[in-house]
């Protein structure tokens, strides 16, 4: 946390202080976002991410030790299988190994960032030292003094950036991991309770009513709790990546850049994204298994409730009570920032966001 504050408020300092500065200059301190005549706001932008990553670090570490944690040490470390409804064992084992290879294919195509942010550094690395050789560096004192500078600020400054993909990395796959299970979960509940009993049996009963019940409220609570922790750093991520991406789009697309330039950028490109659309899709999975069970027993309670009689007129109210509070516009899932429900529509308007930061990019660059 203490690099990472220090990485983004040299960020801060060469925005205040390089856009003047000769090019000599900025070789020396690794100002590459001047040297490739990017706008200097970019260099603001990456320190903001820094100092989110700062606030990253902060709660996966500190304060992270909620529902959601606990239940992910248990699933994959432990092989604890309590929180699946019961099945075979051999099926129980299926899901966890499942979880787990998934996860390995997320932490192998993760280490495809930081080989890419290592080429980068070896390629520009060649290019300055070169550089240093053709105007004489070497040969003096103080030209040594600013090789030597400039080389501990691109160690530094990668060190930094290395860190930041590793919080990136624990973000996603702790949340990665919770997805996994909780729909697993969702789907447990939404064959073996709901389809397969209904068609074994057509009496609902005051113990399958329960069951169903009480397994939706554990989820929504568990919901509530992924939401107030990795919906959160999520909507942080959305806040400050999306005017980026929208920002490095339009670079891409209109300004002649070098080949490592460009592959920085195309990676940080689709790494967003990557999140962006993920995450989007899993909120709008969430609210939709969320509402399933309700939707479900609505179209099906009254059409066998009248045949059964094991039913009270108290249990039926309690029902119907808990199909009121499912079966509603205030819907339940994840949220931006605990602030607006995320469905279909709200992604569509963040994507209308994007377009207008784009065309504000646009214009940055152009003119």
């Amino acid at each position: 946390m203490f690099i990472l504050f220090i990485w983004s408020g040299r960020f801060c300092y060469l925005y205040f202080i390089g856009n003047n500065r000769s090019f000599e200059w900025r070789v020396v301190n690794f100002d590459w976002i001047n040297m490739a005549k990017i706008d200097n706001m970019l260099n603001i932008y990456i320190a903001v991410i820094g100092f989110i990553s700062v606030y990253y670090a902060y709660i996966l570490y500190f304060c992270n030790n909620n529902r959601v944690t606990q239940l992910i040490f248990l699933v994959l470390i432990n092989g604890d299988q309590k929180f699946f409804i019961n099945e075979k064992l051999l099926n129980q084992q299926k899901f966890v190994r499942q979880i787990r290879l998934w996860l390995n294919i997320y932490y192998q195509s993760f280490h495809l960032l930081y080989l890419v942010t290592y080429i980068l550094a070896v390629i520009y690395e060649i290019q300055v030292m070169n550089f240093f050789m053709k105007n004489g560096y070497f040969s003096t004192c103080s030209g040594i003094i600013s090789v030597i500078t400039q080389s501990v600020q691109l160690i530094f400054v990668l060190i930094g950036s290395i860190i930041l993909l590793d919080i990136l990395f624990l973000f996603g796959s702790c949340f990665l991991s919770i997805t996994m299970i909780s729909f697993i979960k969702f789907e447990q509940i939404k064959k073996k309770c709901l389809k397969q009993n209904l068609k074994k049996s057509k009496i609902i009963t005051k113990k399958f009513i329960n069951e169903i019940r009480n397994r939706t409220i554990q989820m929504l609570l568990l919901t509530k709790s992924i939401d107030g922790t990795y919906g959160v750093l999520m909507f942080l991520f959305i806040l400050t990546n999306g005017p980026i991406n929208a920002y490095l789009t339009m670079i891409i697309s209109i300004r002649t850049i070098s080949f490592a330039e460009r592959l920085l950028q195309q990676a940080t490109i689709i790494n967003q994204w990557s999140y962006i659309f993920v995450f989007h899709y899993i909120a709008i999975r969430f609210g939709h298994y969320l509402h399933l069970p309700s939707k479900y027993l609505i179209n099906h309670y009254y059409k066998y409730s009248y045949l059964n009689c094991k039913i009270n007129f108290r249990n039926r109210l309690q029902f119907s009570d808990w199909l009121e509070k499912f079966h509603t516009k205030q819907r339940y899932g994840l949220t931006y920032g605990r602030t607006n429900l995320i469905t279909m529509t709200t992604f569509v308007r963040f994507i209308l966001f994007y377009v207008k930061f784009t065309m504000i990019a646009y214009k940055l660059i152009r003119y």
